[in-house]
C-alpha cells in the first residue's frame, strides 16, 4: 500500500506509542473503509504513521475529511490536525469558514478532554506550568481567538502558526477594540502568580 517503492518491503512495528492497536484500527478504516473516528481523536497519530510508513492516501483522505466536514463540532481540534498535514489554505479554511465558532464544549467532555490529553505524538512546544494546567477554555469565546484557547492546546501549537494567527487578527481588525488596562494587569499578574508556582519558573 506505500505509495513509495523503496517501502514495499513488509512494515515492521518499533514504535510502541505509534504503531499501537487504536493508532491502527483507525488507519486501517481510513484505508480501506474510507470512515474516520467522529472526533479523530487518534487522527493526530495516524497522520504521524501514515507519514512514516509513507500512505499518502491516508493523509489525502484525513484532508478531504477536514475540509469538507460541515459540522462544527470540535472546531478547534480538526483545526489542530490540518497545522499537522502542514497545507496553509487548509488551515487559513478554518477561521476563513468558521469565524464565528465559539467555545461550547465542557472542559470536562470526556470525547475533548481525551483529545486534548492524548500525547501520542504530540509535540509540547514549551513544558508546562503545572499552575496553569487548569485554564481552560473561555467558554462563549471565539474559537479563533487565541486569548480564549486552554493553555494546554496553546503549548501544542507551532509558535509559528501563533504569531501569523496574531498578525493576521490586527491586519484583519478594522476598528480597534477598547482596552480596560487595569483589567487586563490583573489578570495578568495572576496568570504570573500561577506560572511561578511551578519549580521551572
Amino acid at each position: 500500500m506505500p505509495d513509495s517503492a523503496a517501502r514495499r518491503d513488509p512494515i515492521y512495528l518499533t514504535d510502541e506509542r505509534l504503531e499501537q492497536s487504536g493508532v491502527l484500527d483507525e488507519l486501517l478504516d481510513i484505508m480501506y473503509a474510507f470512515e474516520m473516528g467522529k472526533t479523530g481523536r487518534l487522527s493526530y497519530a495516524v497522520i504521524e504513521l501514515a507519514e512514516k510508513w509513507d500512505f499518502a492516501q491516508v493523509l489525502l483522505a484525513i484532508r478531504r475529511h477536514l475540509s469538507h466536514r460541515d459540522s462544527y463540532e470540535y472546531t478547534f481540534h480538526r483545526f489542530q490536525l490540518s497545522i499537522k498535514l502542514k497545507d496553509p489554505s487548509l488551515i487559513a479554511g478554518f477561521p476563513r469558514s468558521k469565524h464565528d465558532v465559539e467555545w461550547i464544549d465542557s472542559p470536562t467532555d470526556p470525547a475533548v478532554d481525551n483529545f486534548r490529553r492524548n500525547r501520542l505524538i504530540r509535540h509540547v512546544y514549551e513544558e508546562a506550568a503545572p499552575g496553569l494546567l487548569n485554564e481552560n477554555c473561555v467558554g462563549g469565546g471565539l474559537v479563533f481567538d487565541i486569548a480564549t484557547w486552554p493553555y494546554g492546546d496553546f503549548l501544542l501549537t507551532p509558535p509559528t502558526v501563533l504569531w501569523a494567527l496574531l498578525r493576521a487578527t490586527h491586519v484583519g481588525t478594522t476598528t480597534p477594540a477598547k482596552i480596560d488596562t487595569d483589567k487586563v494587569a490583573d489578570e495578568f499578574e495572576r496568570l504570573l502568580k500561577l506560572a511561578c508556582e511551578s519549580p521551572r519558573i
